[in-house]
């Protein structure tokens, strides 16, 4: 469409964005299936060279921790983040908690990941969120709203 392939163009020297669908569907899927779904998104967005991958309106663990094992085991190369979608200050979309991921990421240190993000939340758990992910993350990780 011609939407999208404008949106390829102009994004192509900055980022591409593979956005999670099961919010919206009330579906999550299990991590072999997210695995290959998002490693076929994956090797799709590079073929366009971006900067950069973003993983956008994740919602539940999973999906978090699957992104960020498949990442570094087959992208290590490739910078990227995470933009986390929280139900709370707590919380993440599925419920899982939020400290939970904090911690998993504190451990994986995932070498190419440039930023953590919160999006597509209620804009008074902004500030909470993103406090709750320093503290557990340290203060050095670029956070990013969007």
């Amino acid at each position: 469409s011609f939407l999208h392939s404008r949106f390829r163009r102009i994004s192509r020297d900055v980022v591409l964005p593979i956005a999670s669908d099961p919010v919206l569907t009330k579906s999550f899927r299990p991590p072999a299936q997210i695995e290959r779904i998002h490693t076929e998104r994956v090797r799709c967005v590079l073929l366009e060279s971006p900067d950069l991958v973003a993983f956008e309106t994740i919602p539940d663990s999973d999906e978090v921790r699957t992104i960020l094992r498949l990442m570094e085991a087959n992208f290590s190369d490739t910078p990227f983040w995470v933009s986390l979608q929280c139900q709370s200050e707590s919380k993440l979309a599925d419920g899982s908690n939020l400290d939970t991921i904090s911690a998993y990421i504190k451990e994986l240190a995932p070498t190419s990941m440039v930023a953590l993000g919160v999006n597509c939340v209620h804009p008074e758990l902004v500030r909470p969120v993103i406090e709750r992910i320093r503290s557990g993350l340290g203060s050095n990780t670029q956070i990013l709203t969007m």
